[in-house]
């Protein structure tokens, strides 16, 4: 998001002086394009190193990347577990921090960088689902070639205009480019401070003027940092939803009903075990399957942070079980709810269900929200367990392998993914809502919490 608003704020400033008449503020409309695509490669590389994540410095990232990343598809669980990974982790952090620096040695360079950064950036939507950041990111990198390459040229809009209109574009001309120039410079020293900043190093403090220009442009997003996959993920926590309905059993006489929890699947984001990862078309965003992902990284920041200011494990697990609001985004409650209004428009985000009916089913008697701990399946010439070994499988003793072939008893094993339930995040009562349909309210502590 903050890349597409970066290149519309240089579109809105830039692009309306690039014209056939205008060739300086033309280039500089370019330039500008150019420094972006230079900063989103040339940052994430950095970001890497930068970082001090292990999995980079020791370039096994890629053990991590492919299932834990926020939407995989199928073929990321193929790159999972074929193809040197090793290899692939080097080849990205190369390709990011020796590609941009091409773009400063001329024509040919700019085309090298060009075909580099496409390779890089079709090899991520291949493996993953990533919306229209692919699509957006060759198209900012398209300013690297020049019109000699390109198959099509907008013609210019005055090659019959008469002289009277030639001569007012020319004063035109010279003051869009001082326009241009000036949003340039402004662009130029503002990405300083961003380059300066990537460091974090004390020596590499940018100019107060950079700062002060980044620090006016920071609430528009109007320039950015860049630092794709800068860390990696290590394990793969995914929210799962349950609705607690009350259904007759009829294998007792006479039939009696009981209560059974019924699990919520949603369109793109990991659940059923035996399903697909889903491929998505180029450019679609499913933004609630892709905010769930970052909802187990949010809980586990948020509890991190309140040991290290001095609560117990016991209050935050405490806190944990009550649903303090702090916890979750605000849209979470809001969803519960709408889900169990049965709202259309909600419903649809969740796409059709193995288990329920949603749109017949009545209003649930109460919702659990977990924690499942998820893994993709090893192929059938692995053992399972070597799911467990990101990084290869070591040595183990026979005793080893009977305890974690034990340890497997307690994960449910499908076609693609293998999970487990890690905890009991959430236990919520359904209450009546005054305008009618339910609202999901938290119930009191209990032990399966």
């Amino acid at each position: 998001d903050v890349l597409l608003l970066e290149c519309g704020f240089i579109a809105v400033c830039a692009s309306p002086c690039s014209t056939a008449a205008t060739p300086f503020a033309a280039g500089v409309s370019v330039m500008s394009f150019r420094l972006l695509a230079f900063k989103l490669l040339f940052c994430s590389g950095i970001c890497k190193l930068a970082s001090g994540d292990q999995k980079w410095s020791s370039f096994t990232a890629m053990n991590y990347h492919y299932w834990t990343q926020p939407l995989p598809n199928f073929v990321s669980w193929h790159s999972y577990w074929g193809g040197n990974k090793r290899l692939q982790a080097i080849g990205a952090v190369t390709f990011e921090i020796l590609g941009p620096l091409l773009i400063l040695f001329g024509r040919w360079g700019r085309i090298v960088a060009f075909f580099c950064f496409v390779l890089l950036i079709v090899s991520i939507y291949v493996t993953g689902n990533y919306g229209f950041f692919n699509i957006l990111s060759c198209v900012v990198c398209l300013a690297l070639l020049d019109d000699s390459l390109l198959l099509f040229k907008f013609p210019s809009p005055l090659e019959n205009a008469s002289v009277l209109q030639r001569a007012t574009e020319s004063l035109v001309a010279v003051l869009l480019g001082c326009v241009a120039g000036s949003f340039y410079i402004l662009f130029s020293l503002t990405s300083v401070a961003l380059f300066l900043k990537l460091w974090q190093k004390p020596l590499l403090e940018p100019p107060a003027l950079c700062a002060q220009l980044y620090g006016e442009l920071a609430p528009l997003h109007a320039c950015n940092l860049y630092g794709l996959f800068a860390s990696v993920t290590t394990s793969r926590y995914e929210v799962v939803i349950e609705e607690l309905h009350l259904v007759e059993d009829t294998s007792t006489h006479p039939p009696t009903t009981r209560e059974t929890w019924v699990e919520l699947d949603f369109l793109y984001k990991p659940g059923d075990v035996d399903r697909r990862p889903p491929w998505l078309w180029l450019g679609h965003m499913p933004r609630l399957d892709w905010r769930l992902w970052f909802l187990p990284l949010r809980l586990a920041r948020v509890v991190n942070l309140a040991i290290r200011d001095g609560a117990s494990p016991a209050a935050v697990s405490a806190a944990l079980q009550q649903g303090a609001p702090s916890l979750y985004p605000a849209w979470w409650p809001v969803l519960l709810a709408r889900i169990c209004r049965r709202q259309p428009e909600v419903l649809a985000l969740l796409g059709p269900q193995r288990n329920i009916d949603l749109a017949r089913a009545p209003c649930p008697r109460g919702l659990r929200v977990s924690l499942f701990d998820f893994r993709f399946r090893p192929p059938e010439n692995c053992p399972l367990y070597a799911a467990f070994f990101p990084e290869g499988m070591p040595a183990l003793t026979p005793q080893e392998i009977q305890e974690i072939e034990e340890e497997l008893q307690n994960w449910e094993v499908g076609d693609w993914w293998m999970r487990r339930r890690h905890r009991t995040i959430d236990l919520l009562s359904i209450r009546s809502s005054p305008k009618g349909g339910a609202d999901a309210g938290l119930a009191e502590n209990s032990n399966e919490s």
